[in-house]
């Protein structure tokens, strides 16, 4: 019933794209992994793929732009329902279940989280937006928690760029009328990670503690946000 699509460019993140897709609780389900670096091994991805319930590993030139290869992995997909994963996030055993829930109890075409938590793994802190937008109509949502019908894509496309694709997808979205809800926040954290040349929006922790409410250190950040439906 749900297609995950995750493209990546990073090979070290291997088990963190696997794990979140094999820890969801809802069953009916498959991922569609698209490398987008000519360097990764696509054979390792591949052997990996084996230990795993309906996955499916393609990789496309790296001078594919991230639109384009999530538009790739939705063409493909045989469910109806797409859900987009990054690669560093957390999506937690619940995720799946409860935004495909919002999906189905709203006339919205696209779900997601506007509020979220982030960790910094630097500092190992945790922390929450304060935008207070949770189970309502939104303008967007966070990009790495889109779900969204697969039809979509016919008529609106991702726009073939890098950055802030997923923005103008919505903002296209929105001028068709289709309508955006946003769950809660719980099961799922933005990780970031301390060297912030490895991620394409490169916001400074103090920055985001300055945006945020600052839940404090805590190492297993996971328990703190993981919620039943």
């Amino acid at each position: 019933m749900v297609t995950v699509v995750t493209c990546t460019i990073r090979d070290h993140l291997i088990d963190n794209v696997f794990d979140n897709y094999e820890n969801q609780r809802f069953v009916e389900k498959e991922l569609i992994i698209i490398l987008n670096n000519d360097k990764m091994d696509i054979n390792k991805w591949r052997v990996r793929a084996k230990n795993s319930n309906n996955v499916s590993v393609f990789q496309l030139p790296e001078e594919t732009t991230v639109g384009e290869c999530q538009n790739f992995g939705t063409n493909l997909a045989k469910y109806n329902i797409i859900a987009k994963f990054d690669d560093d996030d957390y999506y937690s055993p619940y995720y799946l279940e409860e935004q495909l829930k919002a999906l189905e109890n709203t006339n919205a075409a696209i779900v997601g989280k506007r509020d979220c938590y982030y960790y910094l793994e630097g500092s190992n802190t945790l922390l929450s937006t304060k935008f207070n937008l949770e189970n309502q109509f939104v303008d967007r949502v966070m990009d790495s928690s889109l779900m969204f019908r697969k039809d979509i894509i016919s008529s609106i496309p991702f726009p073939k760029d890098n950055i802030y694709y997923d923005n103008r997808f919505q903002k296209l979205c929105r001028t068709n009328g289709l309508k955006i809800f946003s769950t809660r926040k719980e099961n799922y954290v933005v990780v970031r990670r301390q060297d912030k040349k490895t991620h394409s929006w490169g916001i400074k922790d103090s920055i985001l503690k300055d945006m945020c409410n600052n839940l404090g250190k805590m190492d297993n950040y996971k328990d703190y946000v993981t919620k039943p439906v």
